[in-house]
């Protein structure tokens, strides 16, 4: 299904982590429009499953520049959206959550409360509790937790976390029950305990070693998967002879045009995928497993679905992600997914043993070997695409179904919204927030 062109980021970014809802639909962004793409349920009960469809696109808000989406947790009912995002009429930062309309049949979220944000949180970086109307927002300097009060519509920060002297927050997760809050820094791995009955108390294990850690997502039974960097020094070159990294950064321009790169035999070394579990004799976290990632310099996608211990993972940056299972505790390969080179995944999620991947088209400028990064975002064309990973459960909704009925109904009337910016800010009716 083709979602047009597309402003999105460089690298660092999975535009469909906890962006879709089983029964609601997909949730993404153009750049500065976030859209919905709800499913259409059975007419009667006589239709199978399998049967229900994306609907067409819907705009949920426009804003100047959307820095991030999500869910809030699939087990609660109605769901949650999260947009970070700057306004259109001063380009201030803010957070919004809008709520579900459930009085109404179709398919509507509104403007339910508003958070102003003074920085940007670390990308992926709105985190919501697995089991309550609590999120946490990670920023490079500390953690804030906020509880959704929906009496009043406001948010409440009750706790704030930091992390060690002299460290930064990359990225985190909850654990499927919500009882641990781990969050990574540059090389630690923190697991915060924090009781369901009381957020505001926590205590603290960590994991040394975990050195560049990306990403992380958790899975049932106190599980997680992480992936770690590939080192710096394994990607540079003083000569021929031998690989190093430069011992300070600052020096004259001649020794800097004088760094070559890394062409002659394969890197030392490479990024990789851990398979971390809470010990629940020791009331500690360990290393389980653990596998290289050929190829991948920096792991920036990873997807996971608890149900079936299926993991993508993959970067922004490479053609190929790589699918693992769990077997008796330990990581196994399964097989590769391998896109056509001049394309690039810019995100990923599971569903029902499906992978669903956004994919960008590299423009003519990106796929020269010597171009600069020139900005942070890009323009892609951009298309959705499901791909199954294993035999899906017998009448189950598949991906591949709902992409293939939904590509002629949507795509005429998103590419017309976004060729005529102008005439998407002119109108704010019938549902569409300007922000």
């Amino acid at each position: 299904m083709e979602l047009s062109r597309c402003r999105i980021r460089r690298t660092g970014c999975n535009a469909l982590k906890s962006c879709f809802y089983c029964t609601v639909g997909l949730i993404w962004a153009d750049g500065d429009c976030v859209f919905i793409t709800p499913l259409q349920p059975p007419k009667n009960s006589s239709t199978s499953h399998h049967q229900v469809h994306f609907c067409r696109h819907q705009v949920l808000g426009l804003f100047r520049t959307v820095h991030g989406l999500c869910y809030s947790s699939p087990k609660k009912w109605p769901p949650l959206i999260s947009v970070i995002a700057e306004r259109v009429d001063d380009g201030s930062l803010e957070l919004s959550i809008w709520r579900m309309n459930t009085a109404v049949q179709c398919v509507s979220f509104s403007k339910w409360c508003l958070l102003s944000l003074q920085q940007l949180p670390v990308l992926q970086g709105c985190l919501w509790h697995p089991e309550k109307d609590v999120f946490v927002l990670v920023f490079k300097e500390c953690a804030r937790i906020y509880i959704v009060n929906e009496e009043s519509s406001e948010l409440q920060e009750v706790k704030t976390i930091t992390p060690f002297a002299g460290s930064r927050y990359v990225c985190g997760t909850w654990s499927k029950n919500g009882k641990r809050l781990i969050l990574a820094t540059e090389s630690t791995l923190m697991f915060y305990n924090i009781p369901c009955s009381d957020i505001q108390m926590t205590d603290m294990e960590v994991i040394l070693g975990l050195e560049r850690v990306s990403c992380i997502e958790s899975l049932e039974g106190d599980r997680f998967v992480c992936t770690v960097e590939l080192p710096l020094d394994s990607m540079v070159v003083r000569s021929r002879s031998e690989r190093y990294l430069l011992d300070h950064t600052r020096g004259p321009l001649e020794t800097l045009l004088n760094i070559h790169a890394a062409t002659e035999g394969p890197l030392e070394g490479s990024s990789q995928l851990f398979l971390l579990q809470w010990n629940p004799d020791t009331d500690k976290p360990e290393v389980r497993s653990w596998d290289e990632l050929y190829g991948i310099l920096s792991p920036d996608l990873l997807a996971v679905e608890p149900s079936s211990s299926l993991i993508v993972v993959g970067s922004n940056s490479c053609h190929t992600l790589y699918v693992y299972g769990i077997v008796d505790e330990q990581l196994e390969k399964l097989h590769d997914i391998n896109l056509p080179k001049e394309e690039r995944p810019k995100g990923v999620t599971i569903h029902n043993q499906e992978a669903l991947l956004m994919m960008a088209k590299l423009p003519d400028e990106e796929r020269q070997v010597l171009s600069l990064p020139r900005s942070e975002f890009v323009e892609y064309e951009v298309v959705l695409q499901s791909i199954p990973l294993s035999g899906q459960p017998q009448g189950a909704c598949t991906l591949q179904t709902l992409l293939g009925q939904a590509a002629a109904k949507s795509s005429a009337s998103l590419d017309s919204a976004v060729s005529d910016p102008v005439g998407r800010y002119g109108k704010t009716g019938g549902g569409v927030a300007a922000a």
